[in-house]
C-alpha cells in the first residue's frame, strides 16, 4: 500500500498573484488536489464514497509557508494520514521546492459524513492503522483552535453567496472561505509583509444565496489578526481564521 504520496505541480500563471507568487488559494488547491488523488489511489476518496452516500468534510487546516513559489516553478506535495480517530482523521503534508526542499507545510482534519443525515461516520468502519503513516515528522503540528473575536471591536462587511463560491456538495468550497478572508487586506500588507501561517476552523455549512457577515479583529496591527465569517441572521459563526503575519 502506498502510505505517502508525492505528487507534482507546475505554478501556472493564473494561480499567482501580482508579485507572481502563488497564492495562498492556488496552493491550498494543490494541497486538496494531492489528499484526493492520495485517498483515490487508497480507495477511501471522494469517488468511491459517494457511491454510499458519504463524503470527507474538512474540519480544521492549518498551512504554513516559508517561502512562496513563483509562477511557473516545478513544486511537490507530499502527503500522508497522520492518524485514524473515532471521528476525525488527520492529514499532513509538506511543500517541497524543485530541489525537494521543504518549504513550507500543512495539517489537516477530516470527518466523514453521511451525506443524508449529515452526521459524522464511525472512521473505523472504513479506515484503519494500516492508512497511518507512523513516526514521520511533520513541520505544521496540528492546527490550532481560534478564538472568537471581540465583536465590539471587529471590523464588518457583509456579502451574500453567489454560485461561483460553491462546490459539488453546494455549499461553499473550503477554499472559497480562504479567498474571503485575505481579500480583507489592504495590498499594502500584501507588499510589506508574508503571510507565514494561516489556521482555519470549519464550523458549519453555508449556502447559496445565504447572507454572511466577515468580521476581522487585529491582535497585533500588521502581524496577527483573527477573522470570523458568520451569518448575518446571528444564527452562529460559520469559519474563523487566525493569521500570523512575517
Amino acid at each position: 500500500m502506498e502510505h505517502i504520496g508525492l505528487y507534482p505541480f507546475i505554478v501556472q500563471p493564473y494561480q499567482v498573484d501580482f508579485q507572481q507568487k502563488i497564492t495562498l488559494m492556488g496552493l491550498g488547491h494543490y494541497l486538496l488536489e494531492s489528499a484526493g488523488i492520495h485517498a483515490d489511489h487508497r480507495e477511501f476518496g471522494l469517488r468511491d464514497l459517494m457511491k454510499t452516500g458519504k463524503a470527507w468534510f474538512l474540519t480544521r487546516l492549518a498551512i504554513q509557508m516559508d517561502v512562496y513559489p513563483l509562477q511557473y516553478e516545478k513544486i511537490w506535495v507530499e502527503t500522508w494520514v497522520k492518524d485514524v480517530g473515532e471521528v476525525f482523521s488527520s492529514r499532513n503534508f509538506h511543500v517541497l521546492n524543485e530541489k525537494k526542499e521543504v518549504i513550507g507545510g500543512a495539517s489537516s482534519s477530516w470527518a466523514m459524513i453521511d451525506l443524508a443525515t449529515r452526521k459524522p461516520v464511525f472512521l473505523k468502519e472504513y479506515l484503519s492503522d494500516e492508512h497511518v503513516v507512523h513516526g514521520k515528522t511533520s513541520l505544521v503540528a496540528q492546527p490550532e483552535k481560534v478564538p472568537p473575536l471581540q465583536l465590539e471591536i471587529a471590523e464588518r462587511r457583509n456579502y451574500q453567496v453567489v454560485y461561483s463560491d460553491l462546490d459539488i456538495m453546494r455549499h461553499v468550497n473550503s477554499i472559497r472561505y480562504i479567498q474571503w478572508m485575505m481579500d480583507l487586506y489592504p495590498l499594502s500588507l500584501f507588499e510589506e509583509k508574508r503571510l507565514a501561517r494561516i489556521d482555519i476552523n470549519y464550523m458549519a455549512e453555508t449556502v447559496f444565496g445565504e447572507e454572511v457577515e466577515f468580521r476581522k479583529e487585529a491582535r497585533e496591527e500588521g502581524r496577527e489578526y483573527l477573522v470570523e465569517i458568520g451569518t448575518a441572521s446571528g444564527a452562529g459563526p460559520v469559519c474563523r481564521g487566525r493569521m500570523r503575519w512575517a
